[in-house]
């Protein structure tokens, strides 16, 4: 039993082939991340501005709909711009 897998082991050596370095190893890592950032990105500014475009639409839509005055809006937009980051 012990000769038979020697020569098993010995076949497998033997017969290997080398069929390139793999992938190529800076691009393999690096794309992934690429995406995983990409959308990190995007993702933080979605986030960070859906708030203030927000507000402002509302003021405005309560000043079309005639519920606030133009001296308030003007208020809360001034209030809104110093606000912001």
């Amino acid at each position: 039993m012990l000769g038979y897998m020697n020569t098993s082991l010995s076949q497998l050596t033997t017969h290997y082939r080398d069929y390139g370095d793999g992938p190529p190893w800076p691009f393999f890592p690096i794309i992934p991340l690429f995406f995983i950032g990409l959308f990190a990105f995007f993702a933080f500014r979605y986030w960070r501005y859906s708030g203030r475009f927000d507000a402002t639409a509302t003021a405005r839509r309560l000043y079309a709909e005639g519920q606030i005055s133009e001296d308030e809006l003007r208020q809360r937009l001034a209030v809104l711009k110093a606000t912001q980051r």
